[in-house]
């Protein structure tokens, strides 16, 4: 079982993934801003944190910039989960070291498939995973994609949260190779 941070403005993005994530057994802590991000992090261990971008008082940016100036999640795993998803907002999240990148809207049994490797699922979770996935299924049939990290940036800019542009939808999600450790 691991600790997960869900940070994302809307509730039922929120909802959604604490059904998903709890149904396979995990435990799910939520924030709605960046800096309830923070402040959970820092009370919470997390083993992995799914984080918007588009959050209230500080973006999830710079809510990522932050977490990795922090000892304790420099090597943790961060999926970005958004909806700005142009190359800007993509290379943006992985300057401030993002692990990976899933576009909005996302497939729920795609979205579970994508974090199972840093949720440390085996054999036996698979038929949990699956059928949580096939209820959220049911409940939102949506697409995303990803990129993941390979490294830790040289040089993090300022990050910005790009403008709302042009979605480039994928039918599926491109697993990731292997957790960034």
């Amino acid at each position: 079982m691991s600790n997960v941070i869900v940070a994302d403005n809307d509730v039922i993005i929120r909802g959604l993934l604490r059904s998903l994530l709890v149904g396979i057994g995990q435990t799910v802590f939520l924030a709605s801003c960046g800096e309830e991000t923070i402040a959970c992090a820092i009370d919470v261990h997390a083993d992995l944190i799914l984080l918007d971008l588009n959050m209230p008082r500080l973006n999830g940016l710079l809510v990522c910039e932050k977490l990795r100036h922090m000892p304790q999640y420099r090597d943790t795993p961060i999926v970005v989960l958004s909806v700005y998803d142009g190359e800007r907002a993509r290379h943006a999240a992985e300057r401030v070291g993002a692990t990976m990148f899933l576009a909005k809207p996302f497939q729920p049994a795609l979205l579970l498939q994508a974090l199972s490797p840093y949720l440390g699922i085996d054999v036996t979770a698979q038929k949990a995973l699956s059928r949580a996935a096939n209820r959220a299924h049911a409940i939102a049939p949506l697409v995303g994609h990803t990129f993941e990290r390979t490294g830790a940036p040289a040089e993090w800019n300022r990050p910005e949260l790009p403008p709302l542009g042009q979605s480039n939808p994928s039918p599926h999600i491109i697993p990731p190779r292997r957790p960034v450790t």
